[in-house]
């Protein structure tokens, strides 16, 4: 079964990056989601590229970071603006800025966990709700995400009724 964070499950053979798990991903959910009609995709994807965009601006102030140290006055503008204090202490300047960066990847990495959790605990709710539903157990390896959808789509439709 696929863990919610663990997208390396998806892997049938060879070494994929990370970029092109999530991809894979990305165009399950996106063929579940046409399936069932269901317009939380658009949430999903959105709260994708908003941690996406979270992740590349902790790198890109990490990046800036370094450059700071190696040029505090050509970067002091840079940090300014990016809403960092700056004082005569590089040091200081420095320390300062790190922690709101690791506090800034700190809370994503705390998010990321809270929604594996929560959708891990939702997934295993749904595959157990749609087994009591259809009356089997679903063989997890070979079901397809279109016939997955589909039951779901006429458990959706039939009330969540046995």
């Amino acid at each position: 079964m696929l863990s919610l964070g663990n997208l390396k499950a998806l892997t049938i053979s060879g070494n994929p990056s990370d970029e092109e798990l999530q991809e894979a991903w990305e165009s399950i959910y996106s063929e579940f989601s046409e399936i069932i009609k269901d317009k939380s995709a658009d949430l999903y994807f959105l709260s994708i590229k908003h941690k996406a965009a979270k992740k590349h601006k902790i790198a890109y102030l990490s990046v800036l970071l370094q450059y700071y140290v190696n040029n505090p006055d050509e970067a002091e503008k840079l940090l300014i603006d990016e809403g960092f204090r700056v004082t005569d202490n590089i040091a200081d300047t420095y320390r300062m800025a790190f922690g709101k960066v690791k506090r800034m990847n700190d809370d994503i990495l705390h998010e990321e966990k809270s929604e594996e959790k929560r959708e891990a605990v939702d997934f295993d709710s749904i595959i157990s709700e749609l087994e009591k539903y259809q009356g089997y157990q679903f063989d997890q390896k070979s079901m397809t995400v279109k016939h997955f959808a589909n039951i779901y789509k006429r458990f959706k439709e039939n009330g969540r009724k046995n």
